[in-house]
């Protein structure tokens, strides 16, 4: 079979660029950038169609109809997808004729460069329950991260505890016997910020955790020059955004493929939640 999926060369890598101008999804910055993940096309040097992939989630972007776009949304090995406004109704419609069980569901954009409270954000980080505390995520909790289903996201698309404490930041509060109870962690990670992930154990959910780890992380990034990236997963997270500071975009459709999960789930992968 001829070969219709090619990795980029620098020149092809400037045309992803081009094909996904404007957008705002840091996990494409990430793959662009080289700095997370990767992106390939239908052509080396001049695709027409690409494709980037970050933890979980590819993207598509261009013609939808070109002779490897086919292709290109065939040999995904993720469960999310999504696609660029361009074309949108070309990849939507390609994607349900290659994927037909594909679930669909709203995920919403939230907007950059948001100018933050720090008075507000240090009362958060320190309104955490008596007994509670906030430990950053080190090479020990990396390891107990990857071991817990609903704490793996914060740290798995790093693929090593050094690579992590190097490139990424996260914090976890346990409570007063030592048991994570809520995270928030750098999902991915781009040329000047991070995405993030949260989520709280359900055990000790409606508590204030995740507004107070949120926080804590907030502030550290932004005591490093880094950006706090925030896409939400459903109405919840927008409303601890909107708290944190945050301004809602809007809402975007992503595709599910939940053959996905099983297939990393068997060979060892993580299986994916939708939390952030």
């Amino acid at each position: 079979m001829q070969q219709t999926v090619f990795a980029l060369t620098e020149k092809g890598l400037q045309k992803a660029w081009d094909l996904f101008a404007d957008t705002e999804e840091t996990l494409i910055w990430s793959a662009l950038q080289g700095v997370m993940g990767e992106t390939v096309g239908d052509d080396p040097d001049k695709p027409s169609a690409v494709r980037t992939t970050t933890g979980d989630f590819a993207f598509f972007a261009g013609n939808p109809y070109s002779a490897g776009a086919e292709q290109l949304i065939k040999s995904v090995t993720v469960p999310l997808l999504g696609c660029s406004d361009g074309h949108f109704a070309g990849w939507w419609n390609r994607i349900l004729s290659i994927w037909p069980d594909a679930q669909i569901f709203d995920r919403y954009t939230i907007q950059k460069e948001t100018r933050f409270d720090r008075e507000k954000l240090e009362e958060y980080a320190q309104s955490l329950p008596e007994g509670f505390t906030i430990l950053p995520i080190d090479e020990s909790w990396y390891a107990r991260c990857l071991k817990e289903k609903w704490m793996c996201d914060f740290v798995s698309n790093f693929p090593t505890a050094s690579d992590f404490v190097k490139r990424g930041l996260g914090f976890v509060a346990v409570d007063p016997e030592g048991q994570p109870a809520a995270g928030a962690s750098s999902y991915s990670i781009y040329l000047g910020g991070i995405e993030i992930e949260v989520d709280t154990n359900e055990n000790y959910r409606r508590r204030g955790l995740a507004l107070a780890v949120c926080a804590k992380l907030i502030l550290t990034c932004l005591d490093k020059g880094l950006y706090p990236s925030w896409d939400a997963a459903n109405l919840a997270s927008v409303s601890l955004a909107k708290k944190l500071g945050y301004r809602m975009g809007h809402p975007y459709k992503i595709f599910y493929l939940p053959q996905m999960d099983a297939q990393q789930t068997a060979t060892g992968q993580v299986e994916f939640t939708e939390k952030r």
